[in-house]
């Protein structure tokens, strides 16, 4: 059993790092949009984002129920170190996008807020 779930924990990491992954890529991609004006563009990819989010907290549920059910062996040190480096280079990411909104953005006459995280919105009055 406790190799089972060991593998499964594997498995389950293995995953994370990945959906990490593709959300710092994300993430990066949308701030450069964003720097760009591409804002129509920026938008879409943080719907993606989001999705990216529900798959990371899924996983994290069933990393969660499989601890409860077995007793596995500790996360696997790469995987963690992987998902921890991929946690900090994606804050990077934020900080950076969050820093635009004090610089001077093209918008054409749109009125553009971008929050803290979370997709970017458009306020059209």
């Amino acid at each position: 059993m406790a190799r089972v779930s060991g593998d499964q924990l594997r498995r389950i990491l293995a995953q994370e790092v990945a959906v990490h992954r593709d959300l710092l890529a994300l993430a990066r991609t949308r701030h450069v949009f964003l720097t760009q004006g591409r804002f129509a563009e920026a938008a879409e990819l943080a719907v993606r984002e989001a999705a990216c989010i529900v798959t990371l907290r899924e996983l994290e549920a069933s990393r969660s129920r499989l601890r409860r059910t077995a007793t596995p062996p500790r996360a696997p040190a790469r995987s963690t170190r992987q998902i921890a480096s991929l946690v900090r280079s994606l804050a990077a990411v934020e900080r950076a996008t969050r820093q635009l909104s004090h610089k001077q953005v093209p918008t054409d006459g749109v009125q553009v807020l971008m929050p803290m995280s979370g997709p970017l919105y458009i306020n059209l009055n």
